[in-house]
């Protein structure tokens, strides 16, 4: 398939990228600098993007805001995607959302999240929603490094142990939900072995 994937820059993104190709799928992967999520706030300035284009894979995001990168710029930069993949020939789209995503969250990473989710759920388009919690790749021994940015958000339901999602499990869903026949709208939660209070962490990645 030909996909667009937003995020490939990112650890995840890059790590997908990698896969996707892999498995013999013809990746465009545009830089930060050539596509800014937040300044495509209407379907019309994503159809250059998707000319023959199969497939969405969406695993850009921020973590906190910063100047003109708000979550309500990409908020509506990732509606305007969607429905201009849904009006146009894009067959499916994968969208890497988080554990907690909800619009009536206090939070507004998550808010965002559960907005973005609930918009893709309406449409009448083959989709994934993929939920992780904070991700991270396998350090030396047992330990496990995190983003610092993503053990910072108040994540829902937490007040214990963290919920946590292992890099590799994300990418192999990406991969999954990209090749899923036809018909199928997963939601993917992927959140799972927890961090507790003690669990040895290497050096933040």
């Amino acid at each position: 398939m030909n996909i667009l994937l937003l995020g490939g820059s990112g650890r995840i993104g890059h790590l997908s990228r990698a896969a996707l190709e892999a498995r013999g799928h013809c990746v465009t992967a545009p830089s930060h600098a050539a596509l800014d999520l937040a300044q495509h706030a209407t379907p019309e300035s994503w159809r250059p993007w998707l000319a023959g284009i199969d497939a969405v894979v969406h695993a850009a995001g921020i973590l906190r805001e910063s100047g003109q990168d708000t979550f309500a710029a990409h908020l509506a930069g990732t509606r305007a995607l969607f429905f201009a993949a849904f009006t146009g020939k894009v067959v499916r789209i994968v969208y890497l959302s988080a554990a907690g995503a909800d619009e009536a969250a206090n939070v507004d990473f998550f808010a965002a999240k559960g907005a973005a989710d609930s918009f893709l759920s309406v449409l009448d388009i083959d989709s994934a929603i993929i939920r992780p919690g904070p991700t991270y790749l396998h350090g030396p021994g047992e330990t496990r490094r995190f983003a610092p940015e993503a053990l910072a958000l108040q994540w829902p339901g937490a007040a214990g142990d963290l919920p946590t999602t292992s890099v590799e499990e994300v990418i192999d869903a990406i991969v999954r939900a990209t090749e899923a026949p036809a018909g199928a709208r997963p939601v993917l939660q992927l959140a799972g072995a927890p961090l507790r209070a003690n669990a040895p962490l290497a050096q933040a990645a």
